[in-house]
């Protein structure tokens, strides 16, 4: 197997509370999605019928479908966003013209929230960088390299390769007994 490319750098607490703070409504949904388990195409394919917010869920279909969990702080963007969109049909980001939220804006918004959010190394604030803060604080919590599909999607084998490193070498835990949200995100959503 090739060696694995170098992981991005991982977002510290404060970084996400000030790219949170700083990011506008899309941007804020796009960050608590990556923070949620979502990829980035996820979240430009998301469709208000992917919503079930009775029953707590995201199906995420395609490349790798499950039932994600909507937490706390995201119910709270998305119950924000459906007041706005009384319609909720469609894209759940939109472009101006309607459609769903081009990939390039939704990288284009991270960073402009990185950057006035004075987050040093702006530029190092990428959709993967997101994703990559996600998935170290689910490995180090200990979760179970087969649950982490259930909430992220499936991972190529040398990213997961990669990953290993950041798992402790305590027993694993179900994901049952694994902290989903992030403490920014908490700490954001009951500042709101």
């Amino acid at each position: 197997m090739p060696a694995p490319d170098p992981l991005p750098r991982e977002l510290t607490d404060a970084e996400i509370a000030a790219l949170l703070r700083a990011a506008n409504d899309d941007g804020r949904l796009i960050v608590m999605g990556l923070l949620s388990g979502m990829s980035a195409e996820e979240i430009v394919a998301l469709d208000w019928d992917q919503l079930d917010l009775d029953a707590g869920t995201i199906r995420i279909s395609g490349e790798s479908p499950r039932a994600l969990p909507i937490n706390a702080p995201l119910r709270q963007l998305i119950i924000g966003r459906r007041a706005l969109q009384p319609q909720a049909a469609g894209a759940v980001l939109c472009s101006p013209s309607g459609g769903p939220l081009p990939l390039d804006d939704i990288r284009s918004l991270v960073m402009y929230a990185a950057y006035d959010g004075g987050i040093e190394a702006a530029d190092e604030v990428t959709l993967q960088t997101l994703r990559h803060t996600y998935l170290v604080y689910l490995l180090r919590q200990g979760i179970r390299f087969a649950d982490i599909g259930r909430i992220a999607g499936r991972l190529p084998q040398q990213e997961l390769a990669a990953y290993m490193r950041f798992a402790p070498s305590q027993p694993r835990r179900p994901l049952e007994e694994i902290e989903l949200v992030l403490p920014p995100l908490t700490d954001i959503a009951g500042a709101a």
